[in-house]
């Protein structure tokens, strides 16, 4: 292993990372180990978003170094294995951003704090898949599962008042001391996918850990005596209302959890990584509405807040194809941006009148474009003239 040179004088300094003060190698390794290395995003054929290099590497120079970067980690309590049974997870996974710390060798892994399994609702419940990740991503897994569950169609009525749903089994890693503070606050991380489906912890003792994500429970009937299916029914009305409300709420936090990740490709100047999660925005709120017309029920108003987020997604579009010289889809953009848009009031007006000045930005370079044609032929004209008199 290369020393770690500490001075510039001509001996050379025999410290090195085994030799140097516990607490600055367990700081030193902490870094190494647990954040993700920043690609640079105006290179070419590089990953777009952050992700973690050589993972692990640092413990694999010598059984000692292996020794500490695995006592490391286990007391950081930050790394959990995810297993399923739809790859495309890990897809949606990497698209939101969120760095995968390895898919490799995941079986071999015995320092992880916590595994959840994730059960898509398909024929196969073979683990098809498993990642490694950062406790710390898990708010932002949570979202994604979320998403993909809003994504699938709810019957208003179906079997015992059940949607099919995605469910997910915890279990914590008994080979790693975790304390009931560690449990909860891993446990917490994952609230934005209580409402994805059933949600069990297994091999646990403390019921009051499944009290902090229950999951979602279908609606239970409760046999009347006499009008007991007209009380069934309005109960079942009002636990539909209840799940639906839920539901609304979750699709306006997650369209603006989008936009946020659209934004910071945007501020990296990734702009075709914007341009994708732009067109992800408008896509996935047409098809919760197309899917689930139920949320849009006048009470609860989700139409005109969704509405608006996917105004300001499309107003994304516009202006990363100007930025990307793509004028052609910044025309069709604008064009469905400001379709009705004396209507849409809910929209706010300042928000408006910056999409009249890209529509004016976008004519003015056509009418540029008309001209400058125009002027081409004209010269081409008379210079054919020249040509003919000099003949």
């Amino acid at each position: 292993m290369a020393n770690l040179s500490l001075s510039s004088d001509s001996a050379p300094d025999q410290r090195t990372l085994l030799t140097i003060p516990p607490e600055i190698r367990d700081n030193i390794v902490m870094e190494v180990l647990l954040n993700p290395a920043r690609p640079n995003f105006e290179a070419v054929n590089t990953p777009t978003e952050t992700t973690f290099k050589n993972y692990f590497s640092i413990g694999f120079v010598n059984k000692q170094l292996y020794a500490t970067a695995k006592d490391v980690v286990a007391i950081s309590k930050r790394l959990v294995i995810i297993s399923m049974n739809w790859d495309g997870l890990t897809k949606d996974i990497e698209a939101a951003g969120i760095p995968i710390v390895t898919d490799h060798h995941i079986r071999t892994v015995t320092f992880h704090s916590m595994r959840i399994h994730v059960n898509f609702p398909t024929l196969s419940k073979k683990v098809v898949k498993s990642i490694l990740v950062l406790a710390s991503d898990l708010p932002d897994i949570s979202r994604v599962l979320r998403a993909l569950s809003l994504d699938a169609l709810h019957p208003q009525t179906h079997a015992h008042g059940e949607f099919p749903r995605i469910s997910m089994q915890i279990q914590f890693n008994e080979e790693v001391t975790t304390t009931k503070q560690d449990q909860i606050r891993l446990l917490q991380s994952l609230k934005y996918a209580n409402s994805i489906g059933s949600i069990k912890i297994l091999k646990s003792d403390d019921p009051s850990l499944q009290v902090i994500i229950p999951g979602y429970k279908g609606f239970q009937y409760v046999p009347g005596m006499q009008l007991s299916g007209y009380i069934d029914d309005c109960e079942k009305c009002q636990w539909f209302l209840a799940i639906r409300k839920i539901d609304g709420d979750d699709y306006i936090s997650l369209s603006d959890w989008k936009l946020v990740l659209a934004g910071r490709a945007v501020a990296a100047k990734n702009y075709e990584l914007a341009m994708l999660r732009y067109t992800e925005i408008v896509t996935f709120i047409g098809l919760c509405q197309l899917k689930n017309p139920t949320v849009l029920l006048p009470i609860f108003d989700y139409d005109t807040l969704l509405d608006i987020r996917s105004f300001r997604a499309g107003i994304g579009l516009v202006e990363n194809s100007i930025w990307l010289k793509k004028w052609k889809d910044a025309r069709h953009h604008i064009v469905h941006v400001l379709q009705d848009i004396d209507h849409r009031e809910w929209i706010p007006k300042e928000e408006k009148r910056h999409a009249e000045n890209l529509l004016f930005k976008v004519d003015e370079y056509y009418c540029r474009k008309k001209v400058a044609g125009s002027l081409q032929r004209q010269f081409r004209f008379l210079g054919q003239l020249d040509r003919e008199v000099e003949q």
